[in-house]
């Protein structure tokens, strides 16, 4: 067997797992692990507290969307415009004229007493967002899998039953030979359908999950 020493013991967990059946996690997403940062948690807060009144993560407020907003602005000019944004449009900066002007004109409120740190975990935040994690259980794949089935299933196979009682007194009834030979193919056919549906619909055996 090939040698695998790059697996870290997660990645042992995981293909065990998924040997054994057992449900893994169908989701990690990268920015998990920087939600648990305590630069975000802080960050988190202070948006709360004085950010979320004016602006959302993912669409304009009062203010614009801040999400990733690191990613569209140096560090320098969003510190400068969080101290104070009065004092950057004064100093002609256009961005800051033009994100004013944008906004009718709407002043943000400066605060001077946030310190470096305060900002930089303000902007770690809005990189992260909200993260969800997303986690299954043996429990709802269970319920997902065993979803009774509609009744209307079981008045199609009752129609289909009384085609095949019609069809059957159609041979009985018969006295050609041609037409019984058809109305047996017919009769075959249609029971073979019937039960590939039932047995594709139920599973061949228990804990069996059709695709």
């Amino acid at each position: 067997m090939i040698a695998y020493p790059q697996f870290s013991d997660q990645d042992l967990d995981d293909i065990l797992a998924y040997t054994d059946d057992k449900p893994v996690a169908v989701e990690k997403d990268i920015a998990s692990s920087q939600a648990a940062d305590p630069k975000v948690a802080l960050g988190k807060k202070l948006f709360q507290v004085n950010c979320a009144a004016c602006h959302k993560l993912d669409k304009k407020l009062i203010g614009p969307a801040l999400a990733n907003v690191a990613d569209k602005r140096s560090k320098e000019w969003l510190h400068a415009w969080i101290k104070d944004n009065n004092a950057l449009r004064a100093s002609g900066d256009k961005d800051a004229i033009d994100i004013f002007n944008e906004f009718n004109g709407m002043p943000m409120t400066p605060y001077p007493q946030f310190s470096a740190d305060d900002i930089d975990a303000i902007l770690a935040y809005t990189s992260v967002g909200d993260v969800k994690q997303v986690a299954t259980t043996q429990a709802a794949e269970s319920n997902m899998v065993a979803t009774p089935k509609s009744s209307t299933e079981w008045i199609s196979y009752l129609i289909v039953f009384v085609i095949l009682l019609l069809a059957a007194w159609v041979f009985i009834a018969s006295n050609s030979g041609f037409l019984k030979i058809v109305t047996t193919i017919f009769v075959m056919l249609l029971g073979t359908y019937i039960l590939f549906n039932v047995l594709f619909d139920i599973g061949v055996d228990q804990d069996y999950q059709p695709i």
